[in-house]
Order: C-alpha cells, then structure tokens, then sequence
C-alpha cells in the first residue's frame, strides 16, 4: 500500500496484475476498494499490496528488458517460527546483489508529476520488477497511442532502481535523453507517452498505519465533468517540473502542439512543431517578439503549465528554433540578470527623462540611445521592456547606465 493522490484519480485509473491501471472507468466506493484490494494481495501473495497514481503527463519511456521474473529468496537456514522475534540469516542473492534481512535498502516512489494522471503515486519495493505499457497485463497501464503494449520496465535491487526499455516505438526518455537501460537517481524524470513521472524517496509509515492512511489517500474530491482531458495532454506545475526540462523532454521526443504557462497574472503559450518552436507568446504584451517572450517565460519559476496537442496555430510572426539552442542563450540571460538582480528596478516602477539632461546624447551608445527613446514613450520599467526590440537583460543593462549617468530618472 501506500498510494497517494491529490485528484480525481479513480475516474482515470483501475488494477492491473500488480496493482495499477489506468484504462479503467470512474469507480465509486474508494476506501472500500482499497481495503477489498488489500485482502486480494495479502492472500494472492501478489507483489504489491496496493499502489495507484492521480492525472499525469508526459512520461519518460525507461523499462527494464526480458520477461517478469519473480525473484526468490533462498534462505540457507530453515524458516523461522513465525510467532518468535529473532530472525535467521536470510540473505539472499537479488540481481546479483546481496542482501539480508537486517539491511533496510532505501525505498523509492514513482511520482506522476505530469499528464493526465498527474498526482498519483507508485511505491517501488526492493526485489520487485513492474512493466509499463499499454496492454492490461501491464502493471501500470497508460492508455495512450505513443506507448507500447509493453513500453518499460522498473527494477529495484537494493538501493539501485533501473529503467529498460522494453524496444518501444515512441522510446522512453530520462532528463530529456532516450535511453535503453539507465540507472535512476532521485529527481529524475521519465517520459513515457505523454505521462511524466519523477523517482523520490519513499514516505515510511508503522505498517499499522497503512491501511488508514492509504484509506484516506485514496478518496479523492468528486470529479469534474467539465473538463475531459484530450489524449497526449500534460499538465502539472513549474516548480516541480521547470519549464526548461519540460521543453527538453517535448522536444527530445519531437512533440508538436502548445504549452501554456501559467504565472501569476502572466500567461504565455510557446508553440511547437516535431519538437522545434515556431512561435512564443505573452498575453496582453503584444508588442515582445517570440524570442523575447521565450526568453522571458524561461524565468517563470512559479505557476503551472499544459500542454496541448492539438493542431497549430496561426501566428503573424513564425520563427523555426531549436529548443536546445534557446535555452542555451535564454539560461545565459537569466544568469546575468540574476546576478544584478538586487539592483534592477520592478517592471512596475515609474520612470522618466532627467530635465535638464546632463551631457550631450550623441555620447551614448546606440543601444542606450534606443532604450532612452522608449523612456521617453514610456511611464514604467516593464513599458520599456516591451517597447525595447532587444532582449529584457539589454534594457536593464542600458537603464542601469542611464540611471548611472544621470540621463533616466527611477
């Protein structure tokens, strides 16, 4: 057990062999399901006493290759009575790894960070192997066109967790990278279809705590019919899953469709194209390029993102960027404007033209020149911002000087 979600997640999900599917109609009755699932696996011996996950997006496709093993243990003494408190030597041999029974290897969990199963969770015990896939054989299922009926597998062994894959079509991908078999840390993150999952470190609970606790966990608030998420949308939040490594995992698997961000009173939408972008956007400043509005979107650390499949759509300004090659330059900026940060001006601070102006103007650069310009059409830091072609860390560079010199008042 040990199943979490903060989402109507039994409207999405249902049990496959080893506990999870995600095909399955809206159930009702949740914590009673939960106790029924309990008894099946306490007397079927399966390998996972209850495990489940919320809405998610695009996932990383990392699974272990080969068929489903059962790894038994052999123990070299005969088993212990049951009702005593001392415990033989059972080491055994896992995946080429010893263990024993006094060793307690770090658990894992495998969150849904994104898609439509965004905040469920699956609890990875040590010594078990769970398949990913399409197909309800499938421990965890995700019914969706870009995963394999047998798409990954996940394997613990001890502390270690590997990720295969299984020879999908659409591949599965860690940290924006496709990989075939791959050892994961905490904090990666896998795409798989369009679901996107990230391994942390387990939550320990007293065992006779687990029944109530997943009882809770597991009755989610009703779920609402005015939203139906269309196949291949993702969505989640930016600072579980930065914007920068969203776009390296849409791009590594050659997404097209829309992400919107969300942030504050700000939304922005980049478009893409197999995994290219051919256009940016901020809402309400119609006068910042895409480039700049790329740019700026990358330092949104707060809020949340979805991504739509859907078409493309028709824009005035069509640019064909890598996404590589703009997250190179945009980090670059936010660098350095992170670096003066404690002495730039909010967007939202008055600003004006010195009078009288101190020193002659054809003594300025040609870039402090145009910023002067648009103080001069402009009341704010942030109208200036979006008046300026060049990038925001120009302006700011070029106000701090004018500022310094004594030619722009704030």
């Amino acid at each position: 057990m040990g199943f979490t979600s903060g989402l109507p997640l039994f409207q999405m999900i249902g049990f496959g062999p080893l506990g999870l599917s995600l095909e399955a109609e809206t159930y009702g009755g949740t914590a009673a399901m939960a106790s029924e699932l309990t008894r099946e696996s306490s007397n079927s011996g399966s390998r996972y006493a209850h495990s489940g996950c919320g809405e998610g997006s695009d996932s990383l496709e990392g699974i272990l290759g080969g068929r489903r093993e059962r790894l038994n243990a052999a123990p070299s003494d005969p088993p212990s009575d049951p009702s005593s408190n001392s415990s033989s030597d059972d080491a055994k041999d896992v995946g080429g790894v010893r263990e024993t029974a006094g060793s307690a290897p770090q658990r894992h969990t495998l969150k849904f960070v994104g898609g439509k199963y965004q905040g469920g969770e699956f609890p990875l015990r040590p010594g078990r192997e769970i398949v990913i896939g399409r197909t309800s054989r499938s421990d965890i299922v995700l019914v969706e066109d870009t995963v394999s009926r047998m798409h990954a597998k996940l394997k613990t062994v001890g502390d270690r967790v590997v990720l295969q894959d299984l020879g999908s079509s659409a591949g599965t991908w860690v940290n924006g990278k496709r990989i075939t078999t791959a050892s994961l840390k905490e904090g990666d993150r896998i795409l798989i279809g369009s679901t996107v999952f990230m391994l942390t470190a387990a939550e320990t609970a007293r065992p006779s705590d687990v029944e109530a606790e997943t009882r809770a966990r597991t009755d989610p608030p009703a779920p609402k019919k005015d939203k139906t998420p269309m196949p291949g949308c993702m969505s989640g939040l930016l600072d579980v899953v930065p914007l920068s490594d969203l776009l390296q995992l849409l791009s590594a698997s050659q997404k097209s469709g829309v992400v919107t961000i969300r942030s504050g009173h700000e939304v922005g939408q980049i478009c893409l194209r197999q995994g290219r972008v051919y256009h940016s956007s901020i809402e309400g400043h119609a006068g910042v390029g895409p480039h700049k509005a790329f740019y700026r979107m990358l330092c949104w650390s707060q809020g949340e993102f979805e991504f739509d499949p859907r078409g493309e759509r028709k824009v005035r300004e069509e640019i064909d960027a890598a996404i590589q090659s703009l997250l190179m330059e945009g980090v670059c900026q936010i660098d350095e404007i992170r670096r003066i940060e404690a002495d730039l001006p909010s967007p939202e601070s008055k600003l004006a033209v010195a009078n009288p102006i101190p020193g002659r103007l054809r003594d300025l650069s040609p870039g402090e020149l145009d910023v002067f310009q648009s103080v001069l059409e402009s009341d704010t830091v942030g109208a200036v911002l979006d008046r300026y072609e060049g990038s925001d860390l120009e302006v700011y560079t070029h106000l701090m000087s004018l500022q310094k010199k004594g030619m722009v008042v704030i």
